[in-house]
């Protein structure tokens, strides 16, 4: 007798849970088409039709994932959506780095946007994909854009920016600058115009002035250079040979 008891409580229970969930979600749907139609009336009385969506300090391209993601046309109340609805929707972009939501009553709404600045391709599980100064991926793509080196090795892109910033410093360097590679996750090996050079894990700065003296003297030619070693302080090791002061300056 108590199980039977005990199981009829538990079914009790279960019906009562279920009555006042369907409760509630009949409940939530009621509030929303009563504040749908108050805002159909509300926009009528009032011309609060919207007839604007300004987007700016985007690309065209950019602009149209906004204008998507929002999905507010002309002629909807401006009231049906939330500034703080807009902006989250907006956000979830990841070409989106910040943005700002305005409502000009009666019917503009105003958007200023800042675009995602890709820094580098990061290849990732056969894959290659656009990620800005944060390491966040942006974006796959098929082939690599102009001016933005390769990433590899392992969390790569989470300290990519730093040695990027580094290697800004030498503008002979950054311009021959093809790819970049994060050996266990210590220390760089770069690709300059077709040759390997590898990268200390301390002093990296004094590197890549060496680097740049080396390419500023012609030094790296590809045809004649596979790899420059300058993980050793004071030394360089052009294709595992010590080079002599005479060959470097």
């Amino acid at each position: 007798m108590p199980k039977k008891r005990a199981r009829s409580k538990f079914l009790i229970y279960i019906v009562i849970f279920g009555i006042i969930t369907l409760s509630l979600y009949c409940s939530r749907h009621v509030i929303q088409s009563f504040y749908n139609k108050t805002c159909e009336k509300f926009t009528k009385i009032s011309g609060s039709n919207l007839t604007k969506v300004d987007i700016l300090g985007v690309s065209p391209r950019v602009t149209k994932m906004i204008s998507a993601k929002i999905a507010i046309k002309t002629n909807d109340s401006i009231f049906s959506c939330s500034s703080a609805e807009i902006y989250n929707r907006i956000t979830d972009i990841p070409w989106i780095k910040r943005a700002i939501v305005k409502k000009i009553l009666p019917n503009i709404i105003k958007i200023e946007a800042e675009e995602t600045k890709p820094i580098a391709v990061y290849q990732h599980d056969a894959k290659s994909i656009l990620i800005d100064s944060d390491g966040k991926f942006i974006e796959e793509v098929s082939t690599k854009p102009t001016g933005l080196p390769l990433v590899s090795g392992a969390n790569a892109n989470k300290s990519a920016h730093k040695i990027l910033n580094e290697i800004a410093k030498f503008r002979d360097v950054s311009d021959k600058l093809d790819a970049i590679s994060y050996i266990r996750e210590r220390r760089w090996n770069i690709t300059i115009a077709g040759v390997k050079v590898k990268l200390p894990e301390e002093n990296v700065t004094n590197a890549l002035n060496t680097l740049d003296v080396l390419i500023k003297n012609n030094k790296l030619n590809k045809n004649e250079v596979r790899s420059v070693d300058l993980r050793l302080p004071g030394q360089i090791i052009f294709n595992g040979l010590k080079a002599q002061n005479a060959l470097i300056t």
